[in-house]
C-alpha cells in the first residue's frame, strides 16, 4: 500500500513499503519527449556517491521517475542546523557530484543548482537531484530555446538570465552562489524580485555580484571568499572548473583540520 506524502504542481511522491519516490510529470507528446532525455542524463551518472540514483522509471499512467526516499529532505531544511566544519564537507560532496557530471562521457550539465535540489542521505551526505534542466553535451536538443526557459533566479548565472545555454560555466556560477548560500544561511540577492535580480546583474554598465558587501559576511573570508569571486566571473572562461573547485576545498578543509587538531594538542 502506498502512501501520499507530497503532491505539488507537477510531482506527487510517495513511500511504499521499501521506501522509494515516484516523481511524476504532466503527460504530453513534448513532456514524453523531454521525460527520456532526462532518465537518460540522470540514468547515466546516478552511480555516483553524491548523485540521488535513478531506481527505475515508468511511463504509464504518466511518466514517473523512482528514487530512493530520503527521510531527511533537501539541504534548505538544515542549512541552520550545520555546525562550520559541517558547512565545508557538505559544499566538498556537492562540487565533487557536480566535478562527476562535468568529467563524465558524455558530459553533463546539471543547470539548476540550489538547495532545494541537493537532498541529503541518511549519513547526511549531500546528493544532486532533479535533471529536469540538465543537457548531455554534444546531444541534439528535443526542445526549442523557449522551452529552455526555466531555473531559479538567485543562483541563475548572468548569462542564463539573459538566455544563453547552460555550460561547465553556468553550472560553477551557481555553485558559488549555493556555496554562499551553505556558507551563511542566507539566499544570494536577498530581499529582490527576480526582475530585480535581473536588472542587477545585467546592467552592462554596472554588472554587480550577488554581495557587494562583504564585510557582513566574516565566515566568508580568505580562501573561501577568493573562491567565491572566482565562480562569479563575469567572464565565463575566466571561472574554475570543478575539479580546479574540488581540490581547493579539500586543501582548504585539510588546513582547517589540521589547524584544528594543533590547536587541541596545545591545550593539553
Amino acid at each position: 500500500m502506498r502512501r501520499k506524502l507530497v503532491q505539488g504542481c507537477c510531482r506527487c511522491v510517495f513511500s511504499p513499503g521499501f521506501r522509494c519516490c515516484f516523481e511524476s510529470v504532466h503527460s504530453s507528446y513534448f513532456i514524453r519527449q523531454r521525460f527520456q532525455q532526462e532518465a537518460r542524463n540522470w540514468l547515466a551518472v546516478s552511480e555516483h556517491t553524491n548523485i540521488v540514483p535513478l531506481v527505475g522509471w515508468t511511463l504509464t499512467p504518466s511518466p514517473s521517475f523512482i528514487s530512493p526516499w530520503y527521510k531527511r529532505g533537501n539541504l534548505h531544511r538544515h542549512l541552520s542546523k550545520l555546525s562550520e566544519t559541517q558547512r565545508g564537507h557538505m559544499l566538498l560532496g556537492i562540487a565533487k557530484g557536480l566535478e562527476y557530471l562535468h568529467s563524465h562521457s558524455p558530459p553533463v550539465v546539471h543547470g539548476d543548482l540550489k538547495p532545494e535540489n541537493v537532498l541529503l542521505s541518511d549519513s547526511g551526505e549531500p546528493l544532486l537531484a532533479d535533471f529536469g534542466l540538465s543537457t548531455i553535451l554534444g546531444e541534439e536538443e528535443l526542445y526549442t530555446p523557449s522551452h529552455r526557459i526555466g531555473g531559479s533566479t538567485p543562483w541563475m548565472s548572468p548569462e542564463c538570465i539573459q538566455g544563453e545555454p547552460r555550460s561547465f560555466q553556468s553550472d560553477v556560477y551557481s555553485f558559488g552562489s549555493l556555496a554562499f548560500t551553505v556558507m551563511t544561511g542566507e539566499f544570494p540577492h536577498a530581499g529582490l524580485t527576480n526582475n530585480q535580480i535581473t536588472l542587477k546583474v545585467c546592467d552592462a554598465s554596472n554588472p554587480k555580484d550577488p554581495i557587494e558587501d562583504w564585510s557582513k559576511y566574516p565566515r566568508l573570508q580568505g580562501l573561501i571568499k577568493d573562491l567565491l569571486k572566482e565562480c562569479w566571473s563575469r567572464s565565463p572562461s575566466a571561472r574554475p572548473t570543478m575539479s580546479a573547485v574540488v581540490g581547493r576545498l579539500t586543501n582548504l578543509l585539510e588546513s582547517r583540520e589540521s589547524e584544528s587538531h594543533a590547536l587541541v594538542r596545545s591545550q593539553r
